[in-house]
């Protein structure tokens, strides 16, 4: 399999192009995505937690699958408040010229942080097996990741699963004196 490296930071800074295409091609690799839906949903419990919706309240659900070559390697799926998301392009299931950052950027959100959970040892939902074409025993990353603005205001709560086997990923940590 291909190998990929991913820098956190990147995805949260506007490229104008695809950052996880070229982080795999920095890497000598080939990376694609394939975006499975956008919708209104009811979001999860920590989606509605995270961005400060009601549990049965309404939030954009954009979901992709990333590819290493061939072979579906990670699950995004990212929320968005309605009052954000609403009449945007991130309501429709069609890539968005310079990606969500891009957009959310044009939309006066523009992430100052991120916080991060990381479960380094869990199993994926049947459903995401599925997807991942993986047995549902198979050891993955989970990634929860809530975006803020420095007002620390959150306008983005990202879920990502992934195949650990072959990646990397890099964070980039700010000490503040």
């Amino acid at each position: 399999m291909e190998r990929g490296v991913d820098d956190t930071a990147s995805y949260l800074t506007p490229s104008g192009g695809d950052t996880w295409a070229q982080a795999t091609r920095a890497a000598g690799g080939h990376g694609s995505q394939k975006l499975r839906g956008a919708t209104r949903v009811t979001p999860p419990d920590w989606v509605a937690d995270a961005l400060g919706v009601p549990i049965a309240g309404t939030v954009v659900a954009r979901r992709r699958t990333m590819y290493l070559g061939d072979h579906p390697v990670e699950l995004t799926d990212s929320f968005y408040p309605l009052e954000i998301a609403d009449h945007t392009a991130l309501e429709h299931p069609n890539r968005i010229p310079g990606g969500a950052v891009t957009l959310l950027a044009h939309l006066g959100y523009v992430a100052d942080h991120a916080d991060e959970a990381v479960d380094l040892a869990g199993h994926p939902t049947k459903a995401e097996a599925a997807l991942l074409e993986i047995k549902p025993n198979t050891r993955v990353v989970r990634i929860r990741r809530v975006v803020k603005t420095a007002a620390g205001a959150p306008f983005e709560a990202t879920e990502i699963v992934m195949i650990p086997t072959g990646r990397t990923l890099h964070h980039r940590v700010v000490v503040e004196p």
